[in-house]
Protein backbone atom coordinates (compact mmCIF):
# COMPACT_ATOMS: atom_id res chain seq x y z
CA UNK A 1 0.00 0.00 0.00
CA UNK A 2 0.96 3.79 -0.48
CA UNK A 3 0.55 5.89 2.84
CA UNK A 4 1.89 9.14 1.08
CA UNK A 5 -0.10 12.38 2.20
CA UNK A 6 3.48 14.92 1.64
CA UNK A 7 3.36 16.96 -1.00
CA UNK A 8 2.60 14.39 -4.41
CA UNK A 9 0.11 12.70 -5.57
CA UNK A 10 1.18 8.60 -5.77
CA UNK A 11 -0.61 6.07 -7.51
CA UNK A 12 0.49 1.93 -7.97
CA UNK A 13 -1.00 1.45 -11.49
CA UNK A 14 -1.06 -1.38 -13.94
CA UNK A 15 -1.18 -1.17 -18.08
CA UNK A 16 0.36 0.42 -20.92
CA UNK A 17 -1.07 3.95 -20.71
CA UNK A 18 -1.87 6.74 -18.04
CA UNK A 19 -4.64 7.91 -17.31
CA UNK A 20 -7.33 5.77 -19.30
CA UNK A 21 -10.44 6.61 -19.70
CA UNK A 22 -11.02 5.37 -23.42
CA UNK A 23 -9.70 7.13 -26.05
CA UNK A 24 -13.20 8.15 -27.44
CA UNK A 25 -14.60 9.51 -23.65
CA UNK A 26 -14.29 13.44 -23.49
CA UNK A 27 -13.44 13.44 -20.03
CA UNK A 28 -10.05 13.51 -18.19
CA UNK A 29 -8.19 10.79 -16.35
CA UNK A 30 -7.23 13.23 -13.76
CA UNK A 31 -7.68 17.25 -13.87
CA UNK A 32 -6.93 20.37 -11.87
CA UNK A 33 -8.34 23.86 -11.80
CA UNK A 34 -6.53 26.74 -9.98
CA UNK A 35 -7.57 30.15 -9.27
CA UNK A 36 -3.86 31.33 -9.90
CA UNK A 37 -1.31 30.17 -12.24
CA UNK A 38 0.26 26.63 -11.67
CA UNK A 39 2.11 23.55 -13.64
CA UNK A 40 2.01 20.17 -12.26
CA UNK A 41 4.72 17.69 -12.80
CA UNK A 42 4.51 13.87 -13.58
CA UNK A 43 6.76 10.89 -12.85
CA UNK A 44 5.50 7.94 -14.91
CA UNK A 45 7.88 5.50 -13.60
CA UNK A 46 9.46 4.97 -16.90
CA UNK A 47 13.31 6.54 -15.95
CA UNK A 48 12.38 9.15 -18.64
CA UNK A 49 12.07 11.69 -16.30
CA UNK A 50 9.25 14.30 -15.44
CA UNK A 51 6.97 15.84 -17.72
CA UNK A 52 5.48 19.61 -17.31
CA UNK A 53 1.91 20.56 -17.55
CA UNK A 54 1.70 24.22 -17.36
CA UNK A 55 -2.37 25.40 -16.50
CA UNK A 56 -3.62 27.32 -19.05
CA UNK A 57 -6.19 29.96 -18.46
CA UNK A 58 -9.57 28.98 -19.70
CA UNK A 59 -12.64 31.06 -19.11
CA UNK A 60 -11.35 32.54 -16.19
CA UNK A 61 -9.92 29.49 -14.34
CA UNK A 62 -6.58 27.95 -14.89
CA UNK A 63 -6.42 24.02 -15.69
CA UNK A 64 -4.32 21.52 -16.35
CA UNK A 65 -6.22 18.16 -17.47
CA UNK A 66 -4.69 15.22 -18.42
CA UNK A 67 -6.75 13.23 -20.97
CA UNK A 68 -5.64 9.34 -22.90
CA UNK A 69 -2.75 9.85 -25.01
CA UNK A 70 -3.91 9.60 -28.39
CA UNK A 71 -7.64 11.16 -27.05
CA UNK A 72 -9.48 13.60 -29.79
CA UNK A 73 -9.73 16.21 -27.59
CA UNK A 74 -5.87 16.84 -26.65
CA UNK A 75 -4.78 20.51 -27.01
CA UNK A 76 -2.34 21.82 -25.11
CA UNK A 77 -3.63 24.90 -25.95
CA UNK A 78 -6.57 24.59 -24.00
CA UNK A 79 -4.90 22.76 -21.20
CA UNK A 80 -6.09 19.49 -22.24
CA UNK A 81 -2.72 17.40 -22.33
CA UNK A 82 -1.83 13.85 -23.69
CA UNK A 83 -1.17 11.16 -21.39
CA UNK A 84 1.85 8.59 -21.93
CA UNK A 85 1.82 5.43 -23.78
CA UNK A 86 3.88 3.16 -21.78
CA UNK A 87 5.66 -0.07 -21.22
CA UNK A 88 3.43 -2.62 -19.95
CA UNK A 89 4.42 -3.21 -16.04
CA UNK A 90 2.50 -4.12 -13.22
CA UNK A 91 2.94 -1.57 -9.76
CA UNK A 92 4.34 1.22 -11.64
CA UNK A 93 4.89 3.77 -9.51
CA UNK A 94 3.25 7.53 -10.45
CA UNK A 95 4.63 10.34 -9.12
CA UNK A 96 2.52 14.29 -9.52
CA UNK A 97 3.45 16.98 -7.91
CA UNK A 98 1.92 21.03 -8.16
CA UNK A 99 4.27 23.82 -7.89
CA UNK A 100 1.71 25.15 -5.42
CA UNK A 101 -1.53 22.82 -4.36
CA UNK A 102 -3.10 25.76 -1.85
CA UNK A 103 -4.42 27.58 -5.29
CA UNK A 104 -6.09 24.17 -6.61
CA UNK A 105 -9.75 24.72 -6.76
CA UNK A 106 -11.28 22.08 -8.06
CA UNK A 107 -9.96 18.28 -8.64
CA UNK A 108 -11.38 15.68 -11.00
CA UNK A 109 -10.29 11.65 -11.32
CA UNK A 110 -11.72 9.09 -13.52
CA UNK A 111 -11.09 5.52 -13.43
CA UNK A 112 -7.19 5.48 -12.23
CA UNK A 113 -6.00 2.23 -13.28
CA UNK A 114 -4.88 1.12 -10.04
CA UNK A 115 -2.60 -2.26 -10.20
CA UNK A 116 -3.61 -3.04 -6.37
CA UNK A 117 -5.59 -1.81 -3.12
CA UNK A 118 -3.83 1.38 -2.04
CA UNK A 119 -4.50 4.18 0.00
CA UNK A 120 -5.64 6.75 -2.37
CA UNK A 121 -2.35 9.17 -2.33
CA UNK A 122 -3.75 12.82 -2.80
CA UNK A 123 -2.24 15.72 -0.46
CA UNK A 124 -5.65 17.07 0.63
CA UNK A 125 -3.70 18.39 3.37
CA UNK A 126 -2.44 20.82 1.28
CA UNK A 127 -4.90 21.60 -0.85
CA UNK A 128 -6.61 24.51 1.23
CA UNK A 129 -8.44 26.03 -1.33
CA UNK A 130 -9.84 23.36 -3.11
CA UNK A 131 -13.96 23.95 -3.79
CA UNK A 132 -14.77 21.04 -5.58
CA UNK A 133 -14.05 16.70 -5.86
CA UNK A 134 -15.67 14.98 -8.51
CA UNK A 135 -14.54 10.95 -9.09
CA UNK A 136 -16.33 8.87 -11.46
CA UNK A 137 -16.25 4.64 -11.52
CA UNK A 138 -17.41 2.75 -14.19
CA UNK A 139 -17.60 -1.27 -14.08
CA UNK A 140 -13.73 -1.27 -16.47
CA UNK A 141 -12.74 -0.16 -12.87
CA UNK A 142 -13.08 -3.92 -11.42
CA UNK A 143 -10.22 -5.05 -13.33
CA UNK A 144 -8.33 -2.82 -11.17
CA UNK A 145 -6.86 -2.42 -7.56
CA UNK A 146 -9.25 -0.21 -5.32
CA UNK A 147 -9.13 2.53 -2.77
CA UNK A 148 -8.63 1.56 1.21
CA UNK A 149 -8.56 4.37 2.77
CA UNK A 150 -8.54 8.63 1.99
CA UNK A 151 -6.65 11.26 3.87
CA UNK A 152 -9.06 12.25 6.02
CA UNK A 153 -8.24 16.15 5.86
CA UNK A 154 -10.20 15.99 2.96
CA UNK A 155 -13.75 15.98 4.51
CA UNK A 156 -12.65 18.80 6.57
CA UNK A 157 -11.30 21.33 3.96
CA UNK A 158 -13.02 24.97 4.99
CA UNK A 159 -13.88 25.53 0.95
CA UNK A 160 -15.43 22.37 -0.04
CA UNK A 161 -18.61 22.30 -0.98
CA UNK A 162 -18.84 20.24 -3.42
CA UNK A 163 -18.39 16.31 -3.29
CA UNK A 164 -19.06 14.04 -5.88
CA UNK A 165 -17.29 10.73 -4.78
CA UNK A 166 -18.15 6.90 -6.30
CA UNK A 167 -18.28 4.56 -3.74
CA UNK A 168 -17.44 2.23 -6.50
CA UNK A 169 -13.70 3.03 -6.49
CA UNK A 170 -13.58 1.91 -2.79
CA UNK A 171 -12.49 -1.69 -1.96
CA UNK A 172 -15.31 -3.98 -1.02
CA UNK A 173 -13.57 -4.00 2.30
CA UNK A 174 -13.49 -0.78 2.96
CA UNK A 175 -14.93 1.34 5.19
CA UNK A 176 -16.46 3.33 2.67
CA UNK A 177 -18.02 0.60 0.37
CA UNK A 178 -21.34 0.85 0.63
CA UNK A 179 -21.75 3.35 3.78
CA UNK A 180 -21.84 7.02 4.06
CA UNK A 181 -19.45 7.54 6.81
CA UNK A 182 -20.42 10.48 8.67
CA UNK A 183 -16.57 11.96 8.19
CA UNK A 184 -18.14 12.87 4.37
CA UNK A 185 -20.29 14.68 5.67
CA UNK A 186 -18.72 18.33 6.26
CA UNK A 187 -21.14 21.00 6.84
CA UNK A 188 -20.05 23.15 4.35
CA UNK A 189 -20.89 21.04 1.72
CA UNK A 190 -23.80 22.42 -0.50
CA UNK A 191 -23.40 19.51 -3.39
CA UNK A 192 -23.08 15.88 -2.70
CA UNK A 193 -23.43 13.19 -4.96
CA UNK A 194 -22.61 9.47 -4.24
CA UNK A 195 -23.47 6.39 -6.47
CA UNK A 196 -25.19 2.89 -4.84
CA UNK A 197 -22.14 0.89 -4.83
CA UNK A 198 -22.72 -1.64 -2.05
CA UNK A 199 -26.07 -0.63 -0.89
CA UNK A 200 -28.43 -3.55 -2.57
CA UNK A 201 -30.07 -5.48 0.31
CA UNK A 202 -29.53 -3.25 3.03
CA UNK A 203 -31.38 -0.52 4.95
CA UNK A 204 -31.13 3.30 4.71
CA UNK A 205 -29.67 2.99 8.28
CA UNK A 206 -26.87 0.19 7.01
CA UNK A 207 -25.80 2.89 4.50
CA UNK A 208 -26.29 5.81 6.74
CA UNK A 209 -28.06 7.26 3.83
CA UNK A 210 -30.13 8.49 6.85
CA UNK A 211 -26.62 10.20 7.95
CA UNK A 212 -27.64 12.80 5.53
CA UNK A 213 -29.73 15.45 7.37
CA UNK A 214 -30.91 18.38 8.81
CA UNK A 215 -28.29 18.25 11.48
CA UNK A 216 -25.07 16.77 9.16
CA UNK A 217 -25.71 18.82 6.55
CA UNK A 218 -27.77 22.70 6.76
CA UNK A 219 -26.17 23.78 4.11
CA UNK A 220 -26.87 21.46 1.27
CA UNK A 221 -28.77 22.40 -1.91
CA UNK A 222 -28.33 19.31 -4.48
CA UNK A 223 -28.00 16.14 -3.31
CA UNK A 224 -27.74 13.00 -6.15
CA UNK A 225 -27.74 9.54 -6.23
CA UNK A 226 -26.35 8.26 -8.92
CA UNK A 227 -24.41 4.68 -10.86
CA UNK A 228 -25.87 1.27 -10.55
CA UNK A 229 -28.89 3.24 -8.90
CA UNK A 230 -31.23 0.34 -9.26
CA UNK A 231 -31.42 0.15 -5.35
CA UNK A 232 -33.74 3.07 -5.47
CA UNK A 233 -37.40 1.46 -5.70
CA UNK A 234 -40.82 2.73 -3.87
CA UNK A 235 -40.75 1.25 -0.74
CA UNK A 236 -37.67 -0.09 0.44
CA UNK A 237 -38.78 -2.11 3.29
CA UNK A 238 -41.27 -0.16 4.86
CA UNK A 239 -39.13 3.26 4.52
CA UNK A 240 -40.16 4.54 1.60
CA UNK A 241 -38.80 5.44 -1.57
CA UNK A 242 -35.49 7.63 0.28
CA UNK A 243 -35.14 8.67 3.58
CA UNK A 244 -37.22 10.96 5.52
CA UNK A 245 -34.71 12.54 6.39
CA UNK A 246 -34.24 13.87 3.41
CA UNK A 247 -37.44 15.74 3.44
CA UNK A 248 -36.46 17.85 6.11
CA UNK A 249 -33.04 19.38 4.62
CA UNK A 250 -33.51 23.09 4.84
CA UNK A 251 -31.33 24.35 2.30
CA UNK A 252 -32.30 21.34 -0.33
CA UNK A 253 -32.87 22.62 -4.20
CA UNK A 254 -32.84 19.69 -5.93
CA UNK A 255 -33.12 15.86 -5.17
CA UNK A 256 -31.80 13.25 -8.70
CA UNK A 257 -31.70 10.23 -8.83
CA UNK A 258 -30.21 7.61 -11.74
CA UNK A 259 -31.50 4.71 -12.85
CA UNK A 260 -34.27 3.91 -10.02
CA UNK A 261 -36.48 1.57 -9.55
CA UNK A 262 -39.22 3.89 -8.62
CA UNK A 263 -42.61 2.82 -10.38
CA UNK A 264 -43.56 6.35 -10.34
CA UNK A 265 -42.06 10.16 -9.30
CA UNK A 266 -41.82 9.33 -5.85
CA UNK A 267 -44.80 11.22 -3.83
CA UNK A 268 -42.62 11.48 -0.89
CA UNK A 269 -41.23 14.62 -3.01
CA UNK A 270 -44.37 16.75 -1.85
CA UNK A 271 -43.27 16.47 1.67
CA UNK A 272 -39.83 18.30 1.39
CA UNK A 273 -39.66 20.92 3.88
CA UNK A 274 -36.85 23.27 1.81
CA UNK A 275 -38.96 26.63 0.63
CA UNK A 276 -36.28 26.61 -1.88
CA UNK A 277 -36.70 23.39 -3.21
CA UNK A 278 -37.33 23.53 -7.15
CA UNK A 279 -35.72 20.36 -8.85
CA UNK A 280 -37.14 16.82 -9.48
CA UNK A 281 -34.97 14.67 -11.87
CA UNK A 282 -34.52 11.34 -12.58
CA UNK A 283 -32.37 9.62 -15.51
CA UNK A 284 -32.55 6.23 -16.50
CA UNK A 285 -35.72 5.90 -15.26
CA UNK A 286 -37.54 3.45 -17.46
CA UNK A 287 -39.75 2.29 -14.29
CA UNK A 288 -41.10 5.45 -13.77
CA UNK A 289 -44.89 5.63 -15.82
CA UNK A 290 -46.73 8.32 -13.21
CA UNK A 291 -47.11 11.17 -11.48
CA UNK A 292 -47.28 11.01 -7.77
CA UNK A 293 -50.36 12.00 -6.46
CA UNK A 294 -49.34 15.67 -5.71
CA UNK A 295 -46.69 18.50 -5.52
CA UNK A 296 -49.02 21.03 -4.67
CA UNK A 297 -46.79 21.86 -1.70
CA UNK A 298 -43.94 22.56 -4.04
CA UNK A 299 -44.11 26.12 -4.83
CA UNK A 300 -40.68 26.81 -6.06
CA UNK A 301 -40.74 24.10 -8.34
CA UNK A 302 -39.30 25.13 -11.56
CA UNK A 303 -38.09 21.56 -13.21
CA UNK A 304 -39.57 18.11 -13.72
CA UNK A 305 -37.34 15.96 -15.82
CA UNK A 306 -37.90 12.02 -15.92
CA UNK A 307 -35.43 10.84 -18.59
CA UNK A 308 -35.75 7.73 -20.56
CA UNK A 309 -39.10 7.11 -19.10
CA UNK A 310 -40.74 5.45 -22.20
CA UNK A 311 -43.68 4.02 -20.97
CA UNK A 312 -44.61 7.39 -19.17
CA UNK A 313 -48.23 8.47 -18.41
CA UNK A 314 -49.81 10.70 -21.30
CA UNK A 315 -51.59 12.40 -18.12
CA UNK A 316 -51.34 16.20 -17.38
CA UNK A 317 -52.51 16.42 -13.24
CA UNK A 318 -54.97 19.12 -12.93
CA UNK A 319 -52.65 19.75 -9.43
CA UNK A 320 -49.74 21.48 -11.72
CA UNK A 321 -51.40 24.48 -11.43
CA UNK A 322 -50.30 25.38 -7.95
CA UNK A 323 -46.62 24.99 -9.54
CA UNK A 324 -47.17 28.04 -11.21
CA UNK A 325 -43.00 28.77 -11.36
CA UNK A 326 -42.45 25.54 -13.34
CA UNK A 327 -41.03 26.38 -16.20
CA UNK A 328 -39.06 23.19 -17.55
CA UNK A 329 -40.56 19.73 -18.12
CA UNK A 330 -38.11 17.05 -19.69
CA UNK A 331 -39.47 13.47 -20.46
CA UNK A 332 -36.99 12.30 -22.74
CA UNK A 333 -37.70 8.84 -24.93
CA UNK A 334 -41.57 9.25 -23.81
CA UNK A 335 -42.58 9.08 -26.92
CA UNK A 336 -40.62 6.12 -28.01
CA UNK A 337 -43.17 4.32 -30.79
CA UNK A 338 -42.19 0.62 -29.88
CA UNK A 339 -43.09 0.98 -25.94
CA UNK A 340 -46.38 3.69 -26.50
CA UNK A 341 -49.40 3.04 -27.29
CA UNK A 342 -50.49 4.55 -30.81
CA UNK A 343 -51.54 8.37 -30.73
CA UNK A 344 -50.07 8.77 -27.93
CA UNK A 345 -47.68 11.92 -28.43
CA UNK A 346 -51.69 13.19 -29.54
CA UNK A 347 -52.85 12.51 -26.55
CA UNK A 348 -49.95 13.99 -24.78
CA UNK A 349 -50.22 17.37 -26.40
CA UNK A 350 -53.96 17.35 -26.03
CA UNK A 351 -53.59 17.56 -22.50
CA UNK A 352 -51.01 19.79 -22.26
CA UNK A 353 -52.65 22.28 -24.81
CA UNK A 354 -56.07 22.14 -22.25
CA UNK A 355 -54.07 22.34 -19.39
CA UNK A 356 -52.05 25.22 -20.41
CA UNK A 357 -55.46 27.39 -22.39
CA UNK A 358 -56.97 26.61 -18.53
CA UNK A 359 -53.98 28.47 -16.38
CA UNK A 360 -51.92 30.44 -18.75
CA UNK A 361 -52.60 34.34 -19.99
CA UNK A 362 -52.41 35.25 -23.42
CA UNK A 363 -50.61 38.43 -22.83
CA UNK A 364 -47.31 38.50 -23.46
CA UNK A 365 -44.47 38.50 -20.52
CA UNK A 366 -43.41 35.97 -17.52
CA UNK A 367 -46.88 35.19 -15.89
CA UNK A 368 -47.35 31.19 -14.88
CA UNK A 369 -47.17 28.08 -17.62
CA UNK A 370 -46.03 30.89 -20.47
CA UNK A 371 -42.46 30.33 -21.81
CA UNK A 372 -42.11 26.84 -20.93
CA UNK A 373 -40.15 24.38 -22.61
CA UNK A 374 -41.30 21.42 -23.49
CA UNK A 375 -38.97 18.54 -24.15
CA UNK A 376 -40.53 15.14 -25.48
CA UNK A 377 -37.19 14.50 -27.47
CA UNK A 378 -36.07 10.95 -28.59
CA UNK A 379 -32.37 9.98 -28.83
CA UNK A 380 -30.19 7.03 -29.35
CA UNK A 381 -31.63 5.42 -32.39
CA UNK A 382 -35.06 5.47 -30.87
CA UNK A 383 -38.35 5.85 -33.05
CA UNK A 384 -40.99 8.64 -32.03
CA UNK A 385 -44.38 9.09 -32.00
CA UNK A 386 -45.06 12.00 -34.79
CA UNK A 387 -47.78 14.63 -33.53
CA UNK A 388 -50.29 14.28 -36.69
CA UNK A 389 -51.25 17.16 -38.32
CA UNK A 390 -49.42 20.14 -40.23
CA UNK A 391 -47.62 22.63 -38.00
CA UNK A 392 -49.54 26.27 -38.87
CA UNK A 393 -51.82 28.58 -37.36
CA UNK A 394 -55.21 27.13 -36.87
CA UNK A 395 -58.17 28.76 -38.07
CA UNK A 396 -59.17 32.26 -35.96
CA UNK A 397 -55.67 32.08 -34.74
CA UNK A 398 -54.79 35.58 -33.42
CA UNK A 399 -51.63 36.06 -31.06
CA UNK A 400 -52.84 38.06 -28.07
CA UNK A 401 -56.66 37.40 -28.85
CA UNK A 402 -57.36 34.46 -29.83
CA UNK A 403 -56.43 30.81 -29.97
CA UNK A 404 -58.93 30.15 -32.70
CA UNK A 405 -60.08 26.08 -33.28
CA UNK A 406 -56.63 23.80 -33.37
CA UNK A 407 -57.87 20.33 -35.02
CA UNK A 408 -55.20 18.43 -34.21
CA UNK A 409 -52.17 17.63 -32.20
CA UNK A 410 -49.84 19.96 -34.78
CA UNK A 411 -51.98 22.82 -34.77
CA UNK A 412 -52.42 23.10 -31.15
CA UNK A 413 -47.94 23.15 -31.22
CA UNK A 414 -48.27 25.76 -32.36
CA UNK A 415 -50.78 27.76 -30.79
CA UNK A 416 -48.46 26.58 -27.66
CA UNK A 417 -45.25 27.62 -29.32
CA UNK A 418 -46.57 31.10 -30.69
CA UNK A 419 -49.37 32.22 -28.41
CA UNK A 420 -47.32 31.14 -25.25
CA UNK A 421 -44.13 31.57 -26.13
CA UNK A 422 -43.45 27.48 -25.74
CA UNK A 423 -40.19 25.51 -26.96
CA UNK A 424 -41.08 22.22 -27.54
CA UNK A 425 -39.17 19.52 -28.67
CA UNK A 426 -41.08 16.68 -30.00
CA UNK A 427 -40.46 13.53 -32.74
CA UNK A 428 -40.52 14.81 -36.00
Amino acid sequence: MIFSYSGSMQFVIKGTRFPFVGASSSNEGLGLVGSKPFFVTIDYGDSAGAVKYDAVLFAGIYRVRLLDYDNVNVNPALGNYAGKLLDNRNDRLIRITCSNWSVIIQLVFNNLPFSKEQVLGMPFNLMTGLVSINNNFSASQASYGFITEVNKSLFSLNKLNTFVVSLGMFSPSSRYYGYIQPDMLNRNITTIGFDSYGFPGKSFIQTNLVGINASSMPNLKILGLGGLGQYYYDDNSGAGPFPVQWTRLPALNALQFDRPLFTRIPDRYNDMASPTFSIIRLTGAQTVVAWPVSLTNLTELTLVEVAGANRFTSDVPAYLSANKKLRTVAFTNAANAATQPVGWIDTLIDNWYNFIVANASLASGSSPFRGMIMNYAVSGGVAGQVPSGVYKAPEGFVVGVSNGVPSNAQEKLYVMQVQYAHVWTVPS
